[in-house]
């Protein structure tokens, strides 16, 4: 008798035991969760969630077309040249004059230039025996009796492979050696086309023309692939041009 009843507090004590865990585990579920709530409201009222920030890294400002991550080119005046009239003074000539510091049957053209410019640039493309020019090759421009043979480590970066030479130049400062024989370790002299030719002309109907004279400086064969001026035009002659007449 006293065996049962002592049973039956035992399972009475168990059944207690088992209440109260169930009472404290959900006590400290309900905590939590309350907790995470607490959590998850303050930073989706902060702006501060996931799903709601806009911010990109380093809190750069940004628009609504500003990209958050901007490879920089590796050639901005060569790409820049997509926005640019431009004019071909010559394209795939034959030209090779040896130990030359002067055009002595090179190749002359006549330019015709209207208004005035904010930019311009030289670009040229040449190649000797389907290579790039070597440290004994030269490109030679002068524009109305300004320049010579165009010195090409200064030259703008361009891309570059194994069959030809690019070279680009701001026409407001362009380096040239006056003689032969061409070298990359002499010192060059420095021309400005931009001012003393293309915008000398202060009055913007006028009509002005300019010499080029061009060759390559080589004992072997030498092409001129492509001389060309880009450019645009001041903001009081939109209407201005380049261009090639004979």
């Amino acid at each position: 008798m006293e065996q049962n009843q002592k049973d039956q507090e035992e399972k009475k004590l168990a059944r207690l035991r088992k209440k109260e865990f169930y009472l404290q585990t959900a006590s400290m579920v309900i905590t939590i969760s309350v907790a995470l709530l607490g959590i998850y409201l303050v930073l989706y009222f902060t702006g501060n969630t996931s799903s709601n920030s806009k911010q990109p890294e380093n809190n750069y400002p940004t628009g609504t077309t500003t990209p958050i991550s901007v490879q920089p080119s590796q050639y901005p005046d060569y790409d820049s040249l997509q926005a640019l009239q431009s004019v071909a003074i010559v394209t795939n000539a034959t030209s090779s004059e040896s130990n030359e510091s002067f055009v002595a049957g090179g190749i002359t053209k006549h330019l015709q230039i209207s208004g005035n410019f904010s930019r311009l640039y030289l670009y040229a493309e040449a190649s000797v025996n389907d290579k790039p020019l070597t440290d004994w090759d030269s490109l030679y421009i002068k524009i109305d009796g300004f320049g010579g043979h165009l010195y090409r480590p200064d030259s703008l970066a361009t891309p570059s492979d194994n069959q030809t030479t690019r070279l680009l130049f701001n026409a407001s400062s362009v380096p040239y050696l006056p003689s032969f024989p061409y070298s990359s370790a002499r010192t060059p002299l420095i021309t400005n086309w931009f001012d003393n030719i293309f915008n000398a002309n202060t009055t913007s109907s006028k009509l002005q023309t300019a010499r080029v004279d061009t060759f390559i400086s080589t004992t072997r064969q030498g092409e001129i692939h492509l001389i060309a001026l880009y450019y645009a035009c001041a903001d009081s002659t939109q209407d201005c041009y380049i261009k090639v007449v004979k």
